[in-house]
Parts: C-alpha cells; structure tokens; sequence
C-alpha cells in the first residue's frame, strides 16, 4: 500500500503550512548555492518561497 505524506512547518503562531516538493527544492537549492546559511536567512529566504506560492507569482 503506497503511504501518504503530509510535510510543512508550524509558524509562530501554531497554524501548519503545507510545503510543496518544489518549494523544498528551492530552499535545497538556495543552501547549496550558499553554503552555508543562518538560521534567519533560511527563514527569510523560505519565507519568501512560501510568499510567492500565497501571492499567486
């Protein structure tokens, strides 16, 4: 039987955002090109990532 997954995150505020594939994928791929990254500028950048999805861009 094929297993369905359900992956995100909780915001501060304990509401449960739906990441999608393409969206880990952008994130992966924004830590690859830097290196390394802090702890804010990966919230930063994947709060940008999810913004885009919410603004329709």
């Amino acid at each position: 039987m094929a297993r369905k997954q359900l992956s995100g995150v909780l915001d501060d505020r304990g509401k449960f955002i739906y990441i999608e594939d393409s969206e880990y994928e952008a994130i992966a791929k924004f830590i690859e090109f830097r290196g390394r990254v802090t702890m804010s500028e990966l919230v930063e950048h994947g709060n940008n990532v999810i913004k885009s999805r919410s603004s329709g861009n």
